[in-house]
């Protein structure tokens, strides 16, 4: 998992990344061996399932704002959550 780490540093610190991955992995949706991490087929299928929501909710986003405003709405986004302390009751 390190290089997955590694890979998505840009985005959020390790111990984010290991979290998420700690939680995908403890509701069955993904598998880590070999330091390849894999969906297993029920992470397929809530990918499939909630894919099309997650492109409705970019494309809305990308016509109220430019590129450069989204940008910036992500990072800001991205420093709340980390910031947050984390709510167990969201997290089914």
């Amino acid at each position: 998992m390190p290089e997955l780490v590694t890979a998505l540093a840009s985005f959020d610190p390790p111990a984010v990344v290991e979290e998420v991955v700690g939680r995908l992995n403890s509701r069955g949706w993904i598998e880590d061996s070999a330091d390849v991490v894999l969906l297993t087929q029920a992470g397929v299928e809530q990918h499939e399932r909630l894919g099309p929501r997650v492109n409705r909710v970019r494309q809305q986003v990308a016509v109220a704002l430019p590129q450069d405003e989204y940008i910036a709405l992500v990072g800001l986004l991205s420093r709340l959550v980390t910031a947050l302390p984390p709510r167990p009751e969201l997290s089914r």
